[in-house]
């Protein structure tokens, strides 16, 4: 199982520069960061090796299954990174509300129950569109979900089913991605593990087996972060 340790340029990029001179790094691949589109050249230089993008459903189906929004994540981002040799690790995450149980991004999907060639399993139908939309475009990896251990009430708060309801939520993504993009890697939610210390135990109880990674949450923010000049 591989872990991923998710930083942000903003935050890291003073502390790791390299001096003028110095050869450009080589990307690799056990160092990500999120949304490298925006600062590419620094990205480059750090030999930044995957970039993690998120794909809101909300936006990108936003009010019904016809709908299919290209403009929330530019594909002018994932050619650079292509061309960069960064890996493109989308993130997949609030449900449109017209598909959603309570009509909220965090409300489980409908359908998440049944099969996943049933037509009325809202949750396939997405992912598998994403999957067959984004695979020729060399995205093959996804994160499936947020934090879903934070609970209603609390800041950060994105998902409102249970941890069995979130494994069934990785288990249709897992399915039917595989079965879309063979070369699909799936990857748990990032988890705080602060906000439920039993979460993450509680989920491989559910279930031994069914994806490819996990991810963990160590976000780190300085007081003396310099400034933008």
């Amino acid at each position: 199982m591989t872990v991923f340790v998710v930083g942000y340029l903003g935050i890291i990029t003073p502390f790791f520069r390299f001096q003028p001179g110095d050869d450009q790094a080589r990307p690799d691949p056990r160092f990500g960061i999120t949304e490298a589109f925006w600062q590419t050249e620094e990205a480059v230089e750090l030999g930044v090796g995957w970039e993690r993008i998120l794909f809101y459903w909300r936006e990108i189906q936003p009010t019904g299954p016809e709908d299919w929004n290209t403009l929330h994540v530019l594909e002018e981002w994932l050619v650079e990174a292509d061309n960069q040799g960064r890996t493109v690790v989308g993130l997949l995450k609030n449900t449109a509300p017209w598909a959603s149980e309570d009509g909220t991004e965090a409300g489980m999907p409908k359908g998440l129950y049944l099969s996943v060639d049933d037509p009325d399993n809202l949750w396939a139908n997405f992912v598998r569109r994403i999957a067959e939309y984004y695979s020729v475009r060399n995205v093959h990896h996804w994160i499936i979900w947020n934090e879903p251990e934070i609970r209603s009430g609390v800041y950060g708060y994105e998902f409102a089913g249970s941890v069995a309801d979130y494994y069934q939520l990785l288990k249709v993504a897992y399915k039917v991605m595989k079965e879309t993009d063979p070369d699909a890697v799936i990857h748990l939610a990032g988890l705080t593990w602060w906000h439920d210390q039993t979460f993450l135990k509680r989920l491989l109880s559910e279930a031994a087996a069914g994806t490819s990674s996990m991810s963990y949450h160590c976000i780190y923010i300085s007081a003396q972060r310099p400034s933008k000049p």
